[in-house]
């Protein structure tokens, strides 16, 4: 992606623990930032996962013309995708960190949370990660339901 860009963190948990889960998520994304950065296990985990999941990527016309609109997009080499698991490969810990470094900033993060307000509200507000803002969903009208015999 070019410019700001999504960091989606996806943890179902019940709506009791969700303050606990937040600042947990918290902790370790400051940690990975300074005191705890990524383990040589986490990296080669990671590694592995976008290494192994590529010839899953092209399995498609729709698959292979998206990874040439993002050669074009991104103005990748040619021999990008040919290069790109050898290039994951020799990724250190060190170099993922300083990515990691230049990519995020926990001062500037906007957490969606979806759950039940009357459960979590409160908690989440004690964690003090900025102004909270509540979004209703939007009321719609049931739409009807065709039965056909």
């Amino acid at each position: 992606a070019k410019g700001p860009r999504p960091l989606v963190l996806y943890a179902p948990v019940q709506g009791d623990k969700t303050k606990e889960t937040l600042e947990e998520l918290d902790k370790e994304m400051r940690g990975a930032l300074g005191k705890k950065p990524f383990t040589d296990e986490e990296i080669t985990q990671a590694k592995n996962n976008a290494v192994l999941s590529l010839p899953g990527s092209f399995e498609t016309k729709r698959a292979i013309v998206g990874a040439l609109q993002e050669t074009l997009i991104y103005g990748l080499a040619e021999d990008h995708f040919e290069t790109y698991a050898g290039e994951i490969r020799n990724v250190t810990p060190e170099q993922a960190s300083a990515v990691a470094r230049s990519f995020l900033d926990p001062e500037r993060m906007v957490w969606v949370v979806v759950g039940d307000r009357s459960e979590i509200e409160a908690s989440i507000r004690e964690l003090d990660f900025g102004p909270v803002e509540v979004l209703e969903p939007e009321a719609q009208e049931p739409k009807p339901v065709a039965l056909l015999d």
